[in-house]
């Protein structure tokens, strides 16, 4: 029962010295470490640490305070190292994000200067078109008038070579009947002068006197007559003769102009379907 009574005692004094910091009781002193939290008697073990005295025990807390502090000063410098990196990381996020937007700026003034560009290359393109086709329909409007004036220049020329032709044809037959009646003229004379000549020298031959021969000199001065005239009349068949070969030429360049008549049309009218097409 006494032990009893003295074990509470000592509790009591030693929660005593656990709220004042420092305690006596009759069996020593009493001490409390807050930097390890313990209390109780002096020259103790707790925790690895021996408590002699009230001074070893400030001690320990001295120490253990100057942890706390060296330990929040290095919390404190690793959360300012890590304000400064983050503020640092924000400040570079910010940097390459205005960094970003510039070249999305720069690239979005890119565009719409080479949109510029191509509209006007395109507004450039369409007016040499546009050009180059009225040029183009002009040089085919041109050559179409070339085309119809050539086309009637050649029918004009044609048609006044055909009539020439026929006139050439009707001047041809023409002196074609002249010249054979000239010829039988001059055979029918051909054949008196040779009956002439046969009754002159019939007549020399009998010799019948001066009549015969006035009359022999007579035929001899129509023979020669009838010569000359023949002569006249080949020459005029020669004449007839080169205006004929000078129709057909005429004529050969006739079927020449109408066959380049013809191909200037068709090509008129594949020009015409082109520009339709």
């Amino acid at each position: 029962m006494d032990s009893k009574s003295d074990s509470q005692s000592r509790s009591f004094q030693l929660l005593d010295a656990i709220q004042m910091g420092t305690g006596s009781s009759k069996d020593g002193a009493y001490i409390y470490c807050p930097a390890t939290g313990y209390a109780g008697e002096a020259g103790s073990y707790y925790g690895g640490f021996f408590y002699r005295n009230s001074a070893d025990v400030e001690r320990r807390h001295q120490e253990q305070q100057q942890r706390e502090q060296e330990r929040r000063r290095q919390e404190q410098e690793k959360e300012k190292k890590r304000l400064e990196e983050q503020e640092r990381l924000e400040q570079e996020k910010r940097r390459q994000e205005e960094e970003k937007k510039r070249r999305l700026e720069e690239q979005a003034e890119l565009h719409r200067q080479q949109q510029v560009r191509d509209h006007e290359a395109i507004s450039t393109h369409e007016l040499e078109l546009a050009a180059a086709h009225d040029a183009v329909q002009q040089r085919v409007q041109q050559r179409t008038e070339q085309v119809d004036q050539f086309r009637m220049g050649i029918r004009q020329e044609l048609n006044a070579s055909l009539a020439e032709t026929l006139d050439c044809r009707d001047l041809t037959e023409e002196r074609d009947a002249v010249a054979q009646r000239h010829t039988e003229r001059l055979a029918l004379m051909a054949q008196q002068a040779a009956q002439l000549d046969a009754d002159r020298q019939r007549q020399q031959e009998e010799r019948v006197g001066t009549e015969a021969d006035a009359a022999f000199q007579q035929a001899q001065q129509d023979v020669a007559q009838a010569l000359s005239t023949h002569q006249l009349s080949l020459d005029a068949l020669a004449t007839a003769m080169a205006e004929h070969r000078e129709a057909e030429h005429q004529r050969r360049v006739n079927d020449a102009l109408t066959e380049e008549l013809e191909r200037l049309e068709l090509e008129d009218m594949r020009v015409q379907v082109g520009m339709h097409a």
